[in-house]
Formats: structure tokens, sequence, C-alpha cells
């Protein structure tokens, strides 16, 4: 099931006040963030840290905001702690812009099964910028 356009259009309209993006030398963006998911559900914090920039930005409704990598680590440690059978599903990755890719996703968390909306930016060399998500 795909979460409403409200939410990617909430999150499409913070994301456009904050950034912009001209560079036209994208990483394979769609592909990075396959593989951060992947990893999310996983749970293999070793490769999230590798795919992070050190001044990471994660906002969520569920979790609140993180700045930083080491920030974004301990509470995704946390959660995933405390969350063990967390799982996201995604039918469809989209460039929205350069450098950031949107989905819907539904999220298993404690035996309850949720719709949201992810945004995922990344800098030139691929590293993770920031993650936006709404539920």
């Amino acid at each position: 099931m795909r979460a409403t356009n409200a939410l990617d259009r909430a999150l499409t309209a913070r994301w456009n006040q904050q950034h912009t993006c001209t560079m036209s030398n994208d990483p394979d963006c769609i592909s990075l963030a396959k593989q951060y998911v992947s990893a999310s559900n996983a749970h293999d914090l070793a490769l999230i840290e590798t795919m992070l920039a050190e001044d990471c930005r994660y906002v969520s409704s569920g979790v609140g905001e993180h700045q930083g990598k080491q920030a974004i680590l301990a509470m995704m440690d946390g959660f995933f702690s405390a969350n063990p059978d967390v799982h996201w599903d995604v039918a469809e990755f989209q460039l929205k812009a350069p450098r950031r890719v949107g989905f819907d996703f539904t999220i298993s968390l404690g035996g309850k099964v949720s719709q949201g909306a992810e945004h995922i930016d990344f800098q030139e060399d691929g590293k993770i910028s920031a993650i936006e998500v709404l539920r």
C-alpha cells in the first residue's frame, strides 16, 4: 500500500525550502537507497555507518531529529534493539531531484503495519547527507 501523496508533498516542500541541487554528475542514488533500506532491514549498522556522511541529518516523525553520524547510529542501535522485528517494504524508489530519492514504504513494527514516506539525500560522493521520514 502506498502512503498518501500528502506525505510525499510535505517532505518535498520541506526539502525544497532547505536544499538546492544543481549537480548533474550524480551517483546511482536509487541503488544506494535500496542498499540503505536493505541494510536497515538487516539491522547492519556497520554498513549503514559507511553510507552516512559525518554531518548527516536524520528527521523522523517517529524518532525525532538527530544530527551527525554518531548520533544517528546511536539512535538506530537503540531502535533496532527495542524493535528486533522491524522491517520496511518498498515497492518503488523514485529519483525526486538530483541526488534525492523518495519512496513510500510499509513498516512492520511490533506486530503492527503502517505506511510512510521517506526521502534520502546524497552528497556528490554518494554518502547520505539527510534522511527524512514521515509516518
